[in-house]
């Protein structure tokens, strides 16, 4: 969802090796962007990894890592199904397969192959019990132009589970799609039931660094998407988030992969129980 889209949730991995002043090649490796909701039709994004080099590299040159002749396949216990490849503009890439022939359905294990040249990655996810919130609060801020919102959900403390906050800006102006709102994946280990959870503005680079604020800003129209997801997913976006935080910070770079649940690739298959709240402020 953003990982691409963050640095962009899509998101790119970059691999390389480095010897003294030289680059050297490697071979690239495919990269798997895909999530199932409950309810919902499956979206992949491929595309491979990006060499490093020393000379600047136009935003536009990521075109050439972008894979539309993939061969995406998803199954579940009753039905197989190869995806169809489109131009969705609202994503970036702005290039998925899905389908509309197969729904996410709580408790059901998804299979996902993806296959390109001499490419071939793997992964499984199950679709966990939606999700949901109790109520949003907005709260003024100490600038009268921005807004707080938290959210309000009664949580099952006899149970782990693993939940996500992603937004959405509805805007018509500029493309969009869900990416993960900072610190918003969270595990339910606390022994309150009731939990008050903190909502921010994702960045994007649709925005300079001077303009960006965690906080909303009053007049914002936001789609926020809150999640139940299982273990494996929980670790891929964790390890992003930590990626995401750590990479400000000099004394402590991320010299980390993420985590992944691909086999034969990079990046993610995920199964969302999702619930979707548009908020005004």
């Amino acid at each position: 969802m953003w990982f691409l889209k963050y640095f962009l949730i899509p998101l790119n991995f970059l691999l390389f090796a480095c010897q003294g002043d030289d680059l050297i090649d490697v071979s690239p490796q495919l990269v798997v962007e895909g999530w199932i909701d409950n309810g919902g039709f499956p979206v992949v994004i491929v595309t491979t990894t990006v060499p490093i080099r020393k000379e600047y590299t136009d935003v536009s040159s990521l075109e050439d890592c972008l894979v539309r002749w993939a061969k995406v396949t998803v199954s579940d216990e009753d039905t197989t199904v190869v995806l169809t490849g489109k131009v969705e503009e609202k994503y970036f890439p702005s290039y998925i397969y899905t389908t509309g022939q197969l729904r996410g359905e709580a408790g059901k294990c998804y299979r996902l192959t993806v296959e390109y040249g001499d490419f071939f990655a793997e992964a499984e996810t199950t679709v966990p019990h939606v999700a949901r919130v109790d109520s949003f609060k907005v709260e003024p801020t100490n600038d009268e132009t921005l807004c707080q919102l938290t959210a309000c959900l009664t949580d099952d403390s006899f149970s782990s589970n693993y939940y996500a906050f992603f937004v959405m800006e509805n805007a018509s102006d500029i493309p969009s799609s869900f990416r993960l709102s900072p610190q918003g994946i969270f595990l339910d280990n606390a022994e309150d039931s009731v939990l008050r959870i903190p909502v921010y503005m994702p960045t994007s680079l649709f925005k300079t660094p001077e303009n960006y604020s965690r906080y909303f800003s009053v007049g914002d129209s936001v789609i926020v998407k809150f999640v139940n997801m299982d273990s494996v997913s929980y670790n891929f976006w964790k390890s992003f988030e930590d990626i995401r935080m750590l990479s400000r910070n000099p004394l402590f770079p991320a010299l980390d992969n993420m985590e992944s649940n691909i086999r034969g690739g990079l990046g993610y298959w995920c199964g969302y129980g999702a619930s979707y709240y548009p908020v005004k402020f």
